[in-house]
């Protein structure tokens, strides 16, 4: 049987409950405001490291792998600050001694190049996995012709479509291989991701042209 009596509330004896002595409850106490102190000191030293960004790093970091559409929205973000008429006139990224898995797995940096119509000056918009990084802007006498993108099109379909147009047996036969693409509006007002390969030693190259709206190859060889 239990030593615990029970009252006719249905609760128990107070003389059976357990007690706890002053100093026990001045323990208790102390290790409170230890924890509360403790959580306060944490959250602080959160709150700051969230509020303090980057050193020279102008556009939030990105902790995912970065890719066109991503890092245009990063860039285009960082010019519009700058100038709120700017227009996109070319964008580029390149691979350095790229292979087949390299072109696939490896995200590069991208560099933008925007133009501002209201103070006739352009800017280079960089942005890598850290963040987006403008340079000074340069005054143009000649305006540069504005291009349009389909930016649902990334990185990965411009590669998949340069292996399929002659990349991948270029990559199999060339070892010492840079990759370049290049936005950039033609004569005829198409804007055009041109994709390159180039072997510097065999003194090969490859070039694709992908409608950078239709998605149609337009250049080849």
């Amino acid at each position: 049987m239990s030593d615990t009596s029970v009252l006719p509330n249905g609760k128990g004896d107070p003389q059976a409950q357990p007690r706890f002595s002053g100093y026990q409850v001045w323990i208790l106490m102390g290790l409170s405001v230890v924890v509360l102190c403790v959580y306060g000191v944490l959250g602080a030293a959160m709150a700051s490291k969230r509020g303090q960004p980057a050193p020279n790093v102008l556009i939030s970091a990105v902790e995912e792998p970065l890719t066109l559409d991503g890092a245009h929205e990063q860039a285009l973000a960082l010019a519009s600050g700058w100038q709120p008429d700017v227009q996109l006139v070319s964008a580029a990224t390149s691979w350095q001694l790229a292979s087949g898995d390299r072109l696939t797995l490896y995200r590069p940096a991208w560099s933008f190049r925007f133009y501002s119509p209201a103070v006739s000056q352009v800017q280079l918009v960089t942005v890598d996995k850290k963040g987006a990084q403008a340079s000074r802007q340069i005054h143009v006498r000649t305006a540069p012709s504005s291009v349009e993108a389909d930016w649902t099109l990334g990185s990965d379909e411009l590669l998949l479509t340069l292996m399929a147009h002659g990349g991948e047996d270029f990559l199999r036969r060339n070892s010492h291989v840079n990759v370049h693409c290049q936005l950039k509006r033609e004569d005829a007002g198409r804007s055009i991701w041109y994709l390159t390969t180039i072997d510097s030693v065999a003194r090969q190259s490859l070039t694709v042209g992908v409608d950078a709206l239709s998605r149609q190859v337009v250049v080849q060889g």
